[in-house]
């Protein structure tokens, strides 16, 4: 529509939307699991071992079950939102089709 002050609301690039923050947000997790794989690799491989290392590990996996799953929960608030928005205008479409329905 050309008139500004118009509501105007496209569901499908809310949804495209959605799609692509949970796609990115997959993305980051599989970084977050390789991240992990490769912590523990340090040990069994040999390269780093003792105390240091565990207190390291033990940083890493605070990190990880605190602060990543903290940004994974929000973002899927998020990605939960904008469909329910999306959802929220379809509905919303549908009954003012209703409305002016000959």
């Amino acid at each position: 529509m050309s008139n500004n002050s118009a509501l105007v609301y496209d569901t499908a690039k809310l949804r495209e939307l959605a799609s692509t923050i949970d796609a990115k947000l997959k993305l980051f997790l599989d970084h977050v699991s390789d991240m992990e794989a490769k912590i523990n690799e340090l040990e069994t491989s040999g390269v780093w071992t003792g105390e240091a290392y565990k207190s390291f590990q033990s940083y890493c996996k605070t990190f990880i079950t605190t602060e990543v799953s903290t940004i994974k929960e929000e973002m899927l608030k998020w990605i939960d939102s904008i469909n329910n928005t999306a959802d929220d205008g379809d509905d919303n479409t549908k009954a003012n089709q209703n409305l002016f329905a000959v």
